[in-house]
């Protein structure tokens, strides 16, 4: 196994200096059908160290019929620093509207699979972009997001590339959260003239967004035809917040714990963990590390809360104040800030289950104050619309009288 790997790694050194030791210039060849009808170009692949080797040539893609090479395969000599490569283009009497594409391949293989020994390629490549003729009325846009300390603004970088000009173009926006419309904006209209561009952007308020990742639809209206350009817009950053944590453990003993995360990110979140220091506080006021950890791991859905729930070994320590240092990981990469809570920990279980009880007790206290707010409310409702009634009942009482 470990004799594997370190072929496997030297493999990859020798395709990265490989990489750096050839190159193509330049990597693309622009034709224009509405010009040419045949087309003669070339490149040149660059031999940077050079070094000797044997190379293939051949062609990829959509229009690859239309293209002729002048050479299939070639030999770097260690003297040789460049190639040159010819192509001649042929094109056909129609030719694809818009852009369409071929891609001459320059490869370049070592190594021998047939023995159980390492086969690779190198792969370097020169794109042939073809213009074909654009319609009467064609139009392309790119959306593109900018953003400042209240806004974001959405813009569509359109461009007239027909042969009319567009008297109404128009685009609306749709903000996507998995999949459901969150907003809808519409910009205004304008006039178009072929062979020009345009921004048509809108501003949205983050504050009604939202953290998380969104997809925006462009979909652009123009004289009768319709062109959608779709991107993902990601807003803040994924964050997880700590709501709940336990106030009281039994010193001396194993305890349970829960601790409540919500997940703000509109996405799930993957590999959440947390990192918990305990410190001790000292008669001298200040705090000493006692133990730290780490929980085990749960993915937690788009904006929902999920519990972790586990047992705290504080069979060393005393009772006493403490605090509890919690840091949230997730996806491996990302670290929260750390958030603090005060812990004591009791002698027995008597004394946890009368603060409990305590807690409990000023927590329905709090029920029942708010019950008889609400029901002073109701009862005023009620009679201001009992009063209501009887003077409409009575106001239509004296108009039929009047009808008499």
């Amino acid at each position: 196994m470990n004799k594997k790997i370190i072929i496997y790694i030297l493999a990859l050194l020798i395709i990265s200096q490989l990489v750096f030791a050839l190159g193509i210039r330049p990597a693309k060849t622009t034709v224009n059908s509405n010009d040419v009808q045949e087309y003669s170009g070339n490149f040149w692949v660059v031999n940077n160290d050079n070094q000797e080797m044997k190379l293939k040539v051949y062609v990829t893609g959509e229009m690859a019929e239309y293209i002729q090479l002048d050479v299939n395969e070639f030999t770097f000599r260690e003297d040789e620093n460049s190639q040159q490569i010819k192509f001649d283009v042929n094109l056909p009497d129609e030719v694809p509207l818009g852009e369409s594409t071929a891609t001459i391949v320059v490869e370049e293989e070592f190594g021998d699979s047939s023995d159980g020994g390492i086969y690779s390629k190198l792969i370097l490549k020169h794109k042939i972009i073809i213009i074909g003729e654009y319609p009467n009325k064609y139009l392309t846009a790119k959306l593109n997001f900018y953003e400042d300390d209240n806004n974001l603004r959405l813009i569509a970088e359109l461009e007239n590339l027909g042969n009319d000009d567009l008297n109404e173009v128009k685009v609306t926006y749709y903000v996507n959260d998995q999949k459901t419309v969150l907003k809808t904006l519409e910009s205004e209209k304008i006039f178009l003239a072929k062979g020009s561009n345009e921004l048509l952007g809108v501003e949205l308020e983050k504050s009604s967004l939202g953290i998380g990742e969104f997809e925006v639809v462009a979909k652009v209206e123009y004289d009768d035809n319709t062109l959608e350009v779709v991107k993902n817009l990601v807003h803040g950053q994924p964050e997880i917040d700590i709501t709940y944590f336990n106030k009281y453990f039994i010193a001396g003993v194993i305890n349970p714990y829960t601790i409540e995360l919500l997940n703000k990110w509109n996405q799930e979140i993957e590999n959440v963990f947390v990192d918990i220091v305990i410190k001790k506080k000292l008669e001298n006021g200040e705090f000493e590390v006692v133990d730290e950890f780490r929980t085990e791991s749960i993915d937690i859905s788009a904006s929902q809360r999920d519990l972790i729930k586990n047992y705290l070994d504080v069979t060393n320590q005393e009772k006493g104040d403490y605090v509890f240092s919690l840091i949230v990981n997730f996806w491996n990469i990302y670290k929260m800030d750390q958030k603090e809570f005060e812990v004591k920990l009791l002698d027995s279980e008597e004394e946890l289950t009368g603060l409990t009880s305590l807690t409990v007790a000023d927590g329905q206290n709090h029920i029942k104050e708010g019950l008889n707010i609400i029901d002073t409310i109701l009862v005023l409702v009620i009679s201001l619309l009992t009063i209501v009634i009887i003077v409409i009942i009575f106001a239509l009482v004296k108009l039929r009288r009047k009808d008499v």
